[in-house]
């Protein structure tokens, strides 16, 4: 299997468990018999790795389909990204009644903070390779 393949179902699947994850009822999330982790706050954790993930899949995604300026594709990824995590915020507002899930702005926040901080990894690892490609073709 090739990577574009690869990463083309990495992707569709992160996509899919991020709307499962984000629909699960709150009782079962929230409830105190079942939580093993008592991090406070940890469901921003969570949504920023979410769509960190989402993010940092979506560049690749992107990337092996089109050549844009490097600018243009980490906004265009930052947009989707926030895009999705509102989204997926509605779809909790409209299904309410069935698991108990609100639409909060500080998920849309922790969302937006998993996306930036997945651009600015992808950034910072492009930099090493190319300094350590640098070095091998120096020796």
């Amino acid at each position: 299997m090739n990577k574009k393949r690869i990463i083309s179902l990495a992707f569709i699947l992160w996509s899919i468990f991020i709307v499962v994850m984000l629909l699960l009822p709150n009782d079962y999330l929230a409830s105190e018999s079942k939580r093993f982790i008592t991090i406070p706050h940890f469901d921003k954790i969570v949504h920023c790795g979410l769509f960190g993930g989402f993010c940092f899949l979506l560049y690749f995604f992107t990337k092996f389909r089109v050549e844009w300026k490097e600018k243009f594709l980490n906004l265009f990824c930052l947009i989707l990204t926030l895009g999705y995590g509102f989204l997926g915020e509605v779809l909790q507002l409209i299904t309410y009644k069935w698991f108990a899930r609100t639409f909060t702005l500080a998920d849309l926040i922790a969302d937006f903070v998993g996306g930036i901080l997945a651009l600015v990894f992808i950034t910072l690892a492009k930099k090493k390779m190319n300094l350590w490609c640098r070095r091998m073709k120096q020796r």
